[in-house]
């Protein structure tokens, strides 16, 4: 039985060294954050009480949710929507429950969110997937909803998406009402070809890393582009705002 790796890091630069460089060709890696490290890799979808929907399983649960989301969807979100992988990718960006988990190519944007404040001062979370081989990542061309951990990069993205250099994880389904197991407790009790990693961010380090990466350009308007991202950054200068240069020494 395998275990996925935990580092600790406290400032950026020690995590330049945790970011492999990029292997060509569909082999990328994949950046998720957590603001609280305690949080287990789990979409949405597996989040939710089963015993209080009216549903018997978790596929119908998500059966529900996604012809919803179909009905509500606009019209010209439709027309973009060539199958049900691009279908439950835009529902979940959208925080409809899904069985997708987002992740990023962008270690910066997984770093953004794993540094979150949180209201009870939680240790953040990056967890760093590496694939070890190019068959764990589909495309637009696999057109059913697989029943393994594939990474998913959609068709159509947002302008939002596109920031965020968004791409998906697919969970499959437990069977029929059984509880889901958390993606990282999968991964130890399988031989995929990956590496998993837990790089924690403790709470005193929060606000002194996203100082750093904001001072290297890099901020909510970056994550959340137009208006969304300037209120985002406006409301954040407030705390991070400081007349020493201490945090940096």
């Amino acid at each position: 039985m395998r275990e996925y790796e935990e580092i600790t890091i406290s400032h950026v630069e020690s995590l330049i060294s945790e970011v492999p460089p990029l292997r060509g060709a569909h082999q990328s890696n994949y950046y998720r954050g957590h603001a609280d490290g305690g949080w287990e890799i789990n979409p949405s979808l597996f989040r939710m009480d089963l015993e209080k929907t009216n549903h018997q399983s978790w596929l119908d649960v998500a059966n529900s949710n996604n012809l919803r989301f179909k009905q509500l969807a606009p019209s010209d979100v439709r027309s973009h929507m060539a199958s049900e992988l691009e279908w439950t990718a835009t529902a979940c960006h959208h925080h409809a429950p899904t069985n997708f988990t987002a992740w990023s190519e962008a270690a910066l944007v997984g770093l953004y969110f794993a540094t979150e404040e949180t209201k009870d001062e939680a240790d953040g979370a990056l967890w760093r997937l590496m694939p070890g081989t190019d068959e764990f990542t589909i495309f637009q061309d696999y057109e059913q909803v697989p029943d393994a951990p594939r990474f998913y990069h959609p068709q159509y993205r947002t302008e939002e998406m596109m920031a965020q250099r968004v791409c998906f994880l697919t969970h499959p389904f437990p069977d029929s009402n059984m509880p889901p197991v958390s993606f990282e407790n999968r991964y130890n009790t399988s031989d995929d070809p990956m590496n998993l990693c837990k790089i924690t961010i403790p709470h005193f380090a929060k606000r002194d890393i996203r100082r750093q990466i904001a001072a290297l350009g890099f901020d909510s308007r970056n994550i959340f582009p137009g208006l969304k991202g300037i209120g985002r950054q406006i409301a954040e200068d407030i705390y991070t705002n400081s007349d020493s240069y201490n945090w940096i020494m």
